[in-house]
């Protein structure tokens, strides 16, 4: 089910069987650094590091803390469209029903491992990433349950949080 397939002058060029779009990744990595520019060079991204850190204390400086956290609510949900986008035009070519497929937990566990570091956005979500799409050729391969992938995700953020609180 979903809507009909879109017109191929829509489809982002893939390879050949992969239904890999290079233009994808080079998206995904722009936007990284237009995020990472936002946060650490500019006024707006250390307000919104402030209100993070200290909503009460921010607020006291001076900043409009709820405005603050609506820009970067609304700022994340245009780089969640962009990636909704690329997932219509590059790998699905329709919308169709549960699209995402649990993206969006993944994001926030990969927001929650950077710890707002856009350092480690890229290296967390290969590796995420990585135990997704790996997930899919366990069974066929290995003849394993393809739901291990959940359960080394959530064991990486537990080891991850672990680590932290001993600190």
């Amino acid at each position: 089910s979903g809507t009909e397939l879109l017109p191929r002058e829509l489809w982002l060029p893939t390879l050949d069987r992969l239904r890999l779009a290079p233009a994808a990744p080079v998206i995904a990595v722009l936007a990284l650094g237009v995020v990472w520019w936002a946060l650490t060079g500019t006024r707006w991204g250390l307000e919104v590091r402030a209100v993070g850190l200290n909503p009460a204390v921010a607020g006291r400086l001076g900043i409009a803390t709820a405005r603050r956290m609506g820009e970067t609510l609304a700022a994340c949900g245009a780089l969640a469209g962009v990636a909704g986008m690329i997932q219509v035009v590059a790998v699905h070519h329709a919308l169709i029903p549960n699209i995402s497929s649990g993206i969006g937990l993944i994001g926030l566990l990969v927001a929650l491992l950077a710890r707002a570091d856009p350092r480690w956005l890229l290296p967390i979500s290969v590796a995420f990433a990585t135990f997704t799409v790996g997930s899919i050729q366990l069974p066929l391969t290995l003849g394993i349950d393809s739901a291990i992938a959940g359960v080394l995700q959530g064991a990486l953020v537990l080891f991850a949080l672990a680590a932290r609180v001993q600190k």
